[in-house]
C-alpha cells in the first residue's frame, strides 16, 4: 500500500508539473509596459476589453507596414482578457511570419515562441486556447524569402469560439454589434481576399419585402440569404442567392417572413491571381416598410466669405441648400455647404426642389429625381445682390446697401447681406456688385423650374422724356400678408405699359396694393401655391388728391386751388395732374367731378 501511495504522489506530482508547463496553467500577469516597439504604433498599451467588440473581431489596427529591412520586425504586446479561442493573423500585400511569446509576471519573454507562417494568400495565422489574463508578445516580422506585391498588411486577434460561424470570422463587418440593425448604410465593408465571405445578420421583425442595396462594388458579388439554424450555418434553409455586378448600383428585393437571416457576401469567381486585393463595397439592408435613401451631392462655386474672422462671422456668410417638396413647399432636408463648396443630402425615391440661399444672393433653385441610385448635381454659382431677399436685383437693394456704407463687423448697423464679398466691411466693390446685376431675378437662372409668382398690368400710366416727371406719376405696387399685413414686396410698374411681377417667397394668402399719387388706392388678393399667376389688366380712378380713400369736394376744391399750373412752376401737384400732361387742366377738373362720390370699394376684385 505505500509503494502504491508512493506511486500515485509521483504520478499526481507529474500531472501537475505538467499542468503547470502547459498553457492552460499560465498564470495572470500585469500588462507590460511596452506595447509597441521599433516606433510603430500598432497596438495601444492599455488591456483590451473584449465585451466593446462582442462578438467578433476583439481587436484590428488600420493597416500596417512592414518594408523591406527583414531584421526590423512590429512587436505586439497583447492580453487575453478571457478563457477562449483565438485566431492572431495578418493578411494584406506581404509575406509575413507571426511568432507568439508567453510573458511572465516580470514582464519578461518565456521560452520558444509559437510560429506561423503566411500561406500563399498570404495569410498567417495562428490559433490558440488559453486563459484570460494571460499576457503575449506578439513579433511580426516580413519573410525575406517570399516576394510581396506591396508592404500593407492587417493585424487583428479574434475570438473564434463565440461566432455564430467559426469558419467565417475574417471579417470585421459581418454583424453590426449594437443591435443587428443594418437599416443605416454599412460604408466600406470589405472582402479581405480572395475567397473570403462577409456575413451580416438580420432580424426581421415583422414579415414582408426587404431590399439588398449595394453601391460602390469593386468585384462582381453574389449575395445568399439563410435563415437561422440552431445547430451550423452551412444547414440553414437557403432563401436565394443573386449577384451583384461590380462598377453597379443595385437594390434587389425580396420577401421574407419573420425570423433571424444570415447574409453571405462573396466574390462570384475568385481572383486566382490577386489573392490578396481588398474589394470593398457598400452595403444597405431595407427593412420592410423602409424606404431607401440614395445621395445627392454637388458642388456651389459661389465663393464663401473672404475674411474669415470668427465662426459667427462664417455662419452669417454661410450657404443652406434645401430639398424641399416644391419651390413653396414643405422642408424635407437640409445641409449647409463646406468651405469647398461641396453639399451632400440623403433623399428617398421621388422628385425634389434644391434651394441653394445665402445671405445677400439671388436664391437659386433646380429640379432633382432621386430613383435608387445616386445623384451628382451640375455645378451650380449664385448671383449677386438680392439684399432685401425678395428674388430681384433692384434699386431697393442697392439702396440698402449704399444705406449700410463703411459698416463692418462686428459693429453696430452692419449686414451681411450687404457685405456680399464677405470681407467684413461695406464698401464700393459690394455697391458694384449689386448694380452689376441691376435687373436680375431668380429666373435669370434659367433653371426647368416653374417659379410661383404674380404678374399683370395697371394703368393709367405716364411715360415721357423726363424721368423725374415719371417719377411723380409713378405706379408703386406693394405686396403684403394678408394675415398681418406685413410688406414683404414692393415694386413699381413699368412706367411704359403698366407691367409689374413678383416672385413668390412663401405660400400663402397676400395683398397686391396700387397706389399712385391722385388715385384711389387699389387692393387684390392673391394666394400663391406652386404655379404662376396672371392677373386681368386693371386700372386706378382719379380724383383721390388727398389719399383719403374718397373722391369728394375736398379733393375738387384741391383741383381748382392747383388750376393752371405747370410742373416747373411753384405749386404744382401732381396728385392734381391726373393725365399726366405736365399741367393742371380743364381736363383733370373734369375727371375728379365725374368720379365724385367713389371710394377704393367701387373696385371690382
Amino acid at each position: 500500500m505505500k509503494k502504491l501511495n508512493a506511486i500515485i504522489s509521483v504520478l499526481i506530482s507529474s500531472i501537475l508539473f505538467l499542468f503547470s508547463t502547459s498553457v492552460f496553467a499560465e498564470t495572470a500577469t500585469t500588462t507590460p509596459e511596452a506595447a509597441v516597439i521599433n516606433g510603430i504604433d500598432v497596438l495601444a498599451a492599455e488591456d483590451i476589453d473584449f465585451t466593446n467588440a462582442y462578438p467578433y473581431v476583439l481587436y484590428q489596427n488600420e493597416y500596417g507596414n512592414l518594408e523591406t529591412i527583414y531584421d526590423d520586425p512590429i512587436v505586439v504586446s497583447w492580453t487575453s482578457p478571457e478563457l477562449g479561442s483565438y485566431v492572431i493573423e495578418t493578411l494584406g500585400e506581404v509575406s509575413t511570419t507571426i511568432s507568439v511569446y508567453s510573458v511572465n509576471e516580470q514582464g519578461e519573454v518565456t521560452g520558444s515562441p509559437s510560429v506561423a507562417r503566411a500561406d500563399s494568400n498570404l495569410h498567417a495565422q495562428y490559433n490558440t486556447t488559453c486563459l484570460g489574463g494571460l499576457n503575449k508578445y506578439i513579433v511580426i516580422k516580413k519573410n525575406s524569402d517570399h516576394p510581396s506585391p506591396g508592404t500593407d498588411f492587417l493585424f487583428r486577434i479574434v475570438r473564434t469560439d463565440q461566432s455564430d460561424d467559426a469558419t467565417n470570422y475574417l471579417d470585421e463587418a459581418r454583424q453590426d454589434a449594437a443591435n443587428n440593425n443594418f437599416s443605416n448604410l454599412k460604408n466600406s465593408a470589405c472582402l479581405d481576399y480572395s475567397g473570403d465571405v462577409d456575413i451580416f445578420t438580420y432580424n426581421v421583425t415583422s414579415g414582408g419585402t426587404v431590399g439588398f442595396k449595394f453601391k460602390n462594388v469593386d468585384a462582381d458579388l453574389t449575395v445568399t440569404v439563410r435563415q437561422e439554424a440552431p445547430n451550423s450555418f452551412m444547414g440553414t434553409f437557403n432563401y436565394g442567392s443573386f449577384q451583384i455586378p461590380s462598377n453597379v448600383e443595385k437594390t434587389h428585393t425580396m420577401r421574407l417572413s419573420t425570423g433571424k437571416y444570415y447574409i453571405q457576401i462573396n466574390e462570384t469567381a475568385p481572383d486566382a491571381i490577386n489573392k490578396n486585393y481588398l474589394y470593398s463595397y457598400d452595403f444597405e439592408f431595407i427593412p420592410p416598410g423602409s424606404t431607401s435613401k440614395s445621395t445627392v451631392s454637388g458642388t456651389v462655386s459661389t465663393p464663401a466669405a473672404t475674411a474669415n474672422i470668427d465662426s459667427l462671422f462664417n455662419d452669417l456668410h454661410s450657404m443652406t441648400v434645401y430639398a424641399k417638396t416644391s419651390v413653396l413647399g414643405d422642408v424635407v432636408t437640409s445641409t449647409v455647404v463646406d468651405s469647398a463648396g461641396n453639399y451632400q443630402l440623403d433623399l428617398a425615391p421621388g422628385s425634389y426642389v434644391l434651394e441653394f440661399e445665402r445671405a445677400g444672393y439671388l436664391t437659386r433653385y433646380t429640379q432633382v429625381t432621386v430613383g435608387s441610385s445616386d445623384v451628382t448635381v451640375p455645378d451650380k454659382t449664385l448671383l449677386k445682390g438680392d439684399v432685401n431677399g425678395d428674388g430681384v436685383v433692384n434699386q431697393t437693394d442697392s439702396e440698402l446697401v449704399i444705406a449700410a456704407f463703411a459698416t463692418s463687423y462686428p459693429n453696430s448697423g452692419y449686414d451681411p447681406a450687404c457685405d456680399i464679398d464677405g470681407n467684413a466691411v461695406i464698401n464700393t466693390d459690394d455697391v458694384t456688385v449689386v448694380l452689376g446685376n441691376y435687373g436680375k431675378t431668380i429666373e435669370s437662372y434659367g433653371e426647368n423650374v416653374v417659379i410661383p409668382g404674380v404678374s399683370g398690368k395697371i394703368t393709367p400710366v405716364v411715360s415721357t422724356d423726363d424721368d423725374d416727371f415719371d417719377d411723380l406719376h409713378k405706379i408703386t405696387v406693394t405686396m403684403k400678408r394678408a394675415s398681418d399685413g406685413a410688406v414683404v414686396a414692393a415694386t413699381e410698374a413699368d412706367k411704359a405699359t403698366g407691367a409689374y411681377s413678383f416672385i413668390a417667397r412663401e405660400s400663402g394668402n397676400f395683398i397686391l396694393e396700387f397706389r399712385r399719387a391722385g388715385y384711389l388706392t387699389r387692393q387684390t388678393a392673391v394666394t400663391f401655391s406652386d404655379s404662376k399667376i396672371v392677373l386681368p389688366d386693371k386700372a386706378l380712378l382719379a380724383g383721390d388728391v388727398n389719399g383719403d380713400g374718397v373722391v369728394n369736394q375736398t379733393d375738387s376744391e384741391l383741383v381748382i386751388a392747383a388750376y393752371g399750373i405747370g410742373y416747373q412752376d411753384a405749386g404744382y401737384d401732381p396728385a392734381c395732374d391726373f393725365d399726366g400732361d405736365s399741367n393742371i387742366t380743364v381736363s383733370d377738373v373734369g375727371m375728379v367731378v365725374s368720379n365724385n362720390g367713389k371710394t377704393t370699394n367701387d373696385y371690382i376684385d
